[in-house]
């Protein structure tokens, strides 16, 4: 069964609690995500500078994957319905990413779950530290 590893600030392979959790569980068929978020760019505190950062991390990243079979999806967009969508392309059942405490993040999780849940009622969202 395939799953979803969201990424969001925790871009990277090494030390990554839900990867390691999405590989155990899926038997390796885990699909990478990160979604640019437009609540997230339009914030006064991100800059061109933390962008361009953000975009190399992202190209390392896709790198890494690549030499292990892999690659990463970038989508740009509103998380519940970016991560409906590649679930329903992907044949997903689960979507695990590590938590992330700050408000925004908290509420923005929250109504993932509540929209995964309407969608289909059969998708799973599991959080790891």
């Amino acid at each position: 069964m395939p799953i979803i590893w969201w990424l969001r600030r925790d871009i990277r392979l090494d030390d990554n609690t839900a990867l390691a959790a999405a590989m155990h569980e899926s038997d390796g068929a885990v699909v990478p995500v990160f979604i640019l978020d437009p609540q997230i760019l339009a914030a006064p505190d991100v800059g061109a500078a933390r962008v361009h950062f953000l975009m190399e991390s992202l190209r390392d990243l896709d790198q890494h994957l690549r030499a292990r079979g892999a690659r990463l999806i970038v989508r740009r967009g509103d998380p519940a319905q970016e991560l409906i969508n590649l679930a329903r392309e992907s044949d997903a059942q689960a979507v695990f990413f590590n938590r992330d405490y700050e408000p925004y993040a908290r509420a923005r999780d929250r109504r993932v779950a509540l929209v995964a849940t309407a969608a289909r009622g059969c998708y799973h969202m599991h959080t790891w530290r």
